[in-house]
């Protein structure tokens, strides 16, 4: 089950950021943003 909300969490996530970084035309900063969060949660 916690697998599963953080799959939906992480979609959620993306889906937003992407949304902003089109929005923004900062496509760029949004998937470094996506990988350095990606990175921090493995390590946790």
């Amino acid at each position: 089950m916690k697998d599963e909300k953080n799959v939906e969490n992480l979609l959620l996530v993306k889906k937003a950021l992407l949304l902003v970084g089109y929005k923004k035309n900062r496509k760029e900063e949004v998937l470094n943003m996506c990988l350095k969060n990606v990175k921090v949660k493995k390590i946790i």
